[in-house]
């Protein structure tokens, strides 16, 4: 279910009991230091990566597989575009 699909009321419940993709843990003094994947909605604590973050980014952010995935996509579709082109000019 992506963050549209839902409330705020619960959407903010799932990030309550949101844990770490990485340890796996829950830690609610920590909440703060959760970053979430803007693609996938995954939590990751800025601690947990490598390297390690010290802040939360204020912009969109992109769980390093998410950042790949994207990437590929883009290269598939412009791949598909370029081979529409060429059967277009032959």
């Amino acid at each position: 279910m992506k963050p549209a699909d839902k409330t705020v009321e619960e959407w903010e419940e799932q990030l309550e009991s949101l844990p770490c993709s990485i340890c796996n843990l829950n830690i609610e003094e920590e909440e703060d230091k959760l970053l979430l994947c803007d693609r996938c909605n995954r939590g990751f604590h800025i601690f947990c990566l490598d390297p390690v973050r010290d802040h939360v980014p204020k912009d969109d952010w992109f769980w390093p597989e998410c950042v790949i995935v994207k990437i590929s996509q883009q290269i598939m579709s412009e791949k598909s575009h370029s081979q529409e082109v060429l059967q277009l000019q032959q």
